[in-house]
């Protein structure tokens, strides 16, 4: 689902993100009036404002279109 996703959203190279379903976060932020997280896919088990507090474990990438 995701990598269908991301074909459709127009990308040409993608990599996995993780094998485990309910591992798996895909978020997308908007900042009007306030940074808020939103999910890619609404079945995704992370919460989309994951990457607005501080986690040690995880690395993030960010893009401006």
């Amino acid at each position: 689902m995701l990598a269908n996703a991301l074909v459709d959203a127009g990308a040409l190279t993608a990599m996995e993100l993780d094998i485990h379903k309910g591992m798996v976060t895909f978020n997308l932020f908007t900042h009007h009036p306030e940074l808020t997280g939103h999910k890619l896919l609404p079945d995704m088990t992370r919460p989309a404002d994951r990457y607005l507090t501080p986690d040690w474990r995880d690395f993030i990438m960010v893009t401006a279109a």
